[in-house]
């Protein structure tokens, strides 16, 4: 009997043993018709060589394989485009074929499921809400009302916040964050701010604790197996996703109590109408509007819109400080052009070249979404835009 244990126990080891090597063989092998790339190490990839800054990791790689490449990180096999014409072809000419999301543990958190629009699957429900975000948008903040809400109530809030702190150091993000915190409080809830009003205090400490806890993503982001391991970061993101959904199902509850279909005041209003109309005329569109989707399009009007603009504006700040030359003449093109008697406007732009290259140089050199936003294909397509370049290349050089 013990023979037989002995044997038993040698073949789970030899199993065992071959299974982690066909695994680790398995995570070298790249996908049928996936263009090149670096192999990196078994199981983990090229996690390692990416680092903390993979735009500019993946600018590099570009010059070594081209630009389109495969790279595997953990778990995913991705395909990095790397230039504007790739971009164009793939999400734009063949928007269809790439308008899937990836499977991401965190963002499976805070999207409850990928129920919002920017993470979530393309497919009915994915267009219904971003038909209805399209409308609120084009309602309460383009063109002229846009305007009027950053001259008649950001800028003179921005301004009179400045003011108050004249000689004195003091950290502009708040501000920043109120200022354009309250244009999109207009545009989702009919509501604005004050700098110590507690709603906005809540919301800036959130943000905050998701950039520091969060901000580099989680390890089962990258190695699905990892989400099974006991480390605190998933119970930090449904923590911090609990507090941010709570604050937006508050105000979903409040525009319920006294909503009037006749009087629609802002995105909240436009979901609550959509949603009342589909449940009384049956419609199928009912299982698209429940309060977790219509919670997660808030989510992403809301708290994106936020983030990302701040982010800029902060950048700006810094840049101008930095360099008081390059801030001189902005100011000085800014009096030449439309004088000191009213607020610069939109339609101003064309005639300040200085000021929008400005702008653009900054959000070039620090860019608040460098890789974008990650797709999947829905069905097996192609770019051939990258191949037509390297015909041409060989072709230029005199190579077959």
């Amino acid at each position: 009997m013990e023979i037989f244990d002995s044997l038993s126990s040698a073949c789970a080891i030899i199993l065992l043993v071959a299974s982690l090597i066909a695994f680790i063989l398995s995570s070298y092998k790249r996908p049928p018709g996936f263009p090149p790339g670096p192999r990196g190490l078994p199981i983990v990839g090229c996690i390692l060589d990416v680092g903390r800054s993979p735009h500019i990791s993946f600018m590099k790689l570009a010059k070594k394989y081209g630009d389109i490449f495969s790279i595997k990180l953990g778990s995913h096999t991705i395909v990095v485009l790397n230039n504007v014409e790739l971009v164009n072809e793939a999400l734009i000419k063949k928007f269809n074929d790439f308008a899937g999301r990836p499977y991401i543990y965190s963002t499976d958190i805070f999207s409850e499921g990928r129920k919002d629009i920017i993470f979530g699957d393309f497919g009915p429900t994915w267009k219904l809400h971003r038909k209805l975000s399209h409308a609120a948008m084009r309602s309460y903040a383009s063109g002229q009302t846009l305007e009027r809400l950053v001259i008649d109530e950001a800028f003179p809030k921005l301004r009179d916040l400045f003011r108050s702190k004249a000689g004195e150091e003091f950290d502009v993000k708040p501000m920043l964050m109120l200022v354009i915190c309250n244009i999109m409080a207009t545009v989702c809830f009919n509501r604005k701010y004050s700098l110590d009003d507690e709603e906005f205090l809540e919301f800036v400490h959130t943000t905050e604790d998701m950039v520091h806890g969060v901000g580099n993503g989680l390890l089962a982001d990258f190695l699905h197996w990892a989400k099974y391991l006991p480390t605190p970061g998933p119970s930090t993101v449904k923590k911090l996703t609990e507090r941010f959904t709570g604050f937006l199902r508050k105000k979903l509850d409040e525009h319920r109590r006294n909503f009037d279909k006749d009087n629609l005041r802002d995105l909240t209003d436009h979901l609550i109408h959509a949603q009342n109309e589909a449940v009384q005329e049956g419609a199928e569109q009912v299982g698209s509007l429940t309060e977790t989707h219509m919670v997660q399009t808030l989510s992403d009007m809301f708290g994106a819109g936020i983030d990302t603009s701040s982010i800029a504006m902060n950048w700006c700040i810094v840049y101008m400080v930095k360099h008081p030359d390059i801030q001189a003449t902005v100011a000085r093109e800014i009096d030449t052009v439309i004088g000191r008697d009213r607020q610069p406007a939109l339609s101003d732009r064309g005639s300040l070249p200085y000021c929008e290259a400005v702008i653009r140089e900054v959000l070039r050199i620090q860019t608040v979404a460098p890789l974008g936003i990650p797709h999947s294909a829905c069905v097996d397509s192609s770019i051939v835009a990258d191949v037509v370049r390297f015909i041409e290349r060989c072709l230029k050089n005199g190579r077959p």
